[in-house]
């Protein structure tokens, strides 16, 4: 099994422009390291922008409530952990423990596939599984590579499982490193330099293709996160008068209208600010489009009608002679000389990556062992300085350690399984059978 993963990692890797066999070579180190199947239950499934394509990925989008089900739902089937990641390049679903296959079900249940496209879901486990979920926290498998706002999604993903009681412990630690690795990354490498978000695509493009584009009147719809940074982007190159914001909620779009000193109007006045505008960003994440056919739109004006949204918030059908619907895939593709500069950095990022991944791996074998640790701190609350000593000798010549290493019987155990990680089934299993001699329970 690890033979065919270590062949799939490989062959897929060389295959991607950030290819690393520094990261290769990691993999071969950790995949060697003693099994931990009882302990390492973890899992993903879902869909990404390696997967399909955005008109197929967008069937696989939940929404809030859907994503409520969902959890409510695995919950209840026994799953320890879920968190949910939905966001513009990717629907997955991370966990612990249950069956996998049956997680499979209730995720094609919960998105509604049903035919052919569920052959785009991709599933991984244990050491895999975890890897992977590192990897997307930290932008190494971002469509825009080193893209740093996934980590800020993955928080809001933990907190809505939190807040459903889908999560404990082990997923929480989990989260946290990937939250420790991601800081360390954008800190020690240039791996999120350079403007390549979603917003900074949006604002690029206006630039680049939109002519005169600071005469333009723009129009902004959404004032979530990408569209709050959409704004924050064209602020720097548009005149404040020159743009509108537009949210179903209009006090949440008059108070940051008041913030950037800019225009705000209602969701009910759409189609009035479409019809005054030029060029419309739409960073609505509706289930449903926000602009469609429908929509009146005044002839003899050339408009751009730009979505950053998954599923699309803005209906293709609206291209025209006179507009221009522009989508997440095509802003996707105008980064590329960012891209390169930001691919130097792979192999310092994956390093990182790393040892963060090395340093879960510890905590996952010590959970093994924290019970006998516990036994024997509570067994040395009860012996003198004499006994205390003399129960470290015993350890010291069992296990063949220096006892010059640790002057503590607990610091002696984790060094001891520390030392060696190839040989941490075999010294966990002499450290049990000692404190077994030792009548310590």
């Amino acid at each position: 099994m690890r033979t065919s993963f270590l062949y799939r990692v490989i062959h897929s890797a060389k295959a991607e422009e950030n290819f690393s066999y520094r990261g290769i070579f990691y993999l071969l180190r950790v995949l060697f390291l003693p099994p931990m199947t009882e302990n390492m239950d973890y899992w993903v499934l879902g869909v990404s922008h390696k997967s399909c394509a955005l008109e197929d990925r967008e069937m696989f989008s939940l929404g809030e409530e859907a994503r409520r089900r969902l959890l409510s739902s695995l919950v209840d089937e026994g799953f320890q952990d879920v968190l949910i990641l939905s966001t513009c390049n990717r629907t997955e679903v991370f966990g612990l423990g249950g069956d996998l296959d049956r997680a499979y079900e209730l995720f094609l249940t919960a998105t509604g596939v049903k035919d052919e496209r569920s052959k785009w879901v991709h599933r991984y486990s244990h050491l895999e599984a975890v890897n992977y979920f590192l990897r997307v926290a930290v932008g190494l498998e971002s469509q825009i590579l080193g893209d740093f706002e996934i980590i800020a999604q993955i928080k809001k993903a933990y907190a809505e499982s939190k807040k459903n009681g889908a999560v404990t412990g082990k997923m929480e630690r989990l989260v946290n490193s990937s939250i420790q690795a991601s800081k360390q990354i954008r800190t020690e490498t240039a791996l999120s330099s350079g403007a390549t978000s979603v917003a900074y695509a949006a604002t690029h493009y206006i630039k680049s293709f939109v002519p005169d584009f600071s005469e333009k009147s723009i129009a902004l719809v959404g004032t979530g996160k990408i569209g709050q940074t959409t704004c924050d982007n064209l602020l720097k190159h548009v005149s404040h008068r020159k743009l509108t914001l537009v949210n179903r909620s209009f006090e949440k779009a008059e108070k940051l209208a008041e913030k950037y000193h800019v225009h705000a109007r209602s969701l009910k006045d759409l189609e009035a600010v479409v019809q005054e505008s030029e060029v419309v960003v739409v960073a609505t994440g509706a289930d449903q489009y926000t602009l469609d056919k429908s929509l009146r739109i005044p002839s003899g004006t050339k408009r751009w009608f730009i979505d950053l949204s998954v599923p699309r918030n803005v209906d293709p059908d609206l291209n025209s002679e006179e507009t221009e619907v522009i989508s997440m895939d095509e802003l996707n593709s105008i980064t590329k000389e960012t891209m390169q500069n930001r691919q130097s950095e792979v192999p310092a990022a994956e390093e990182i990556l790393n040892h963060h991944l090395n340093e879960f791996l510890d905590w996952m074998r010590f959970r093994k062992a924290s019970p006998i640790l516990k036994a024997v701190r509570n067994h040395l609350e009860g012996l003198s300085p004499e006994e205390k000593s003399a129960l470290k000798s015993s350890f010291d010549g069992a296990m063949g350690m220096n006892p010059t290493n640790t002057s503590r019987l607990d610091g002696a155990f984790a060094a001891h399984l520390k030392s060696e990680p190839k040989e941490f089934e075999t010294r966990l299993k002499q450290l049990e059978h000692w404190v077994g001699e030792q009548g310590i329970r």
